[in-house]
């Protein structure tokens, strides 16, 4: 997986990972009774190549996307090996997420993945296949129908990420989930200011949140390659820390 930052294009996109809370701070969130959850987004289809929305289509992962799910395997090998605490790892229903999954509990040597169906991805109605330039044709014919709302995806992702929180029992959890899901929860959690419209994840990208006392905090967008491995070590080290003042 590539750390180049692409920039914003001109809708406004940007790709460059963002890091929201430092790693010392995540560890003092985790530390005051919160978990860490890492979103995962799936590895890349030919739709992604398209531009196609998925939204629940049975799109497959293809060769690319294969090889990117086994290498976010090995990253949360490294990670597991430099003292960073795995948990269970979730999953969407839908294909492209599980064949995701399933390369990174084979590469821990952990259980099959536990199936969340609060974490599929957003329903685009009448828009899902369709490449930007149809979405724009139909617009112009008056625009899609039956499209789950960015506010609706958000709400169910915390709803998801809760019952994540209350079954993962030591450890930061894995998802693995969809793009457009992962955006509407940071689009809600930062107001607006990332996300939806503003953020675009590289496949088997990794997204962190923190989890509980009633909040779900954004600490980082889209991470990859060395500056998710960077992050977790730095996390990692904050979070086996002696408190201050503690002999």
């Amino acid at each position: 997986m590539s750390n180049e930052g692409y920039g914003r294009g001109s809708g406004g996109i940007t790709k460059i990972p963002v890091v929201l809370c430092p790693p010392s701070g995540a560890a003092d969130l985790v530390g005051e009774g919160r978990r860490l959850i890492c979103l995962v987004r799936h590895g890349q289809t030919d739709w992604n190549i398209e531009r196609r929305l998925q939204g629940r289509e049975p799109v497959p992962l293809n060769e690319t996307g294969l090889a990117q799910s086994a290498e976010c395997g090995a990253l949360f090998v490294a990670a597991r090996d430099g003292g960073f605490e795995i948990g269970d790892v979730f999953v969407s229903p839908l294909e492209r997420a599980a064949a995701t999954a399933k390369a990174i509990t084979d590469a821990l040597g952990k259980d099959e993945a536990k199936t969340v169906e609060l974490l599929i991805e957003r329903d685009y109605g009448t828009l899902s296949g369709l490449t930007p330039d149809e979405r724009r044709a139909l617009h112009r014919r008056g625009g899609g129908q039956g499209v789950e709302s960015v506010a609706s995806a958000a709400l169910r992702m915390k709803r998801a990420l809760v019952a994540i929180y209350s079954e993962t029992e030591s450890g930061a959890a894995i998802a693995v989930t969809h793009g457009g899901v992962i955006n509407a929860l940071f689009s809600c959690v930062t107001l607006g200011a990332m996300g939806t419209g503003k953020n675009y994840s590289e496949n088997c990208g990794v997204s962190l949140v923190a989890v509980g006392r009633d909040a779900t905090i954004p600490l980082a967008y889209g991470l990859t390659g060395e500056i998710f491995t960077d992050y977790v070590e730095k996390y990692t080290a904050a979070l086996s820390a002696e408190p201050c003042g503690t002999n």
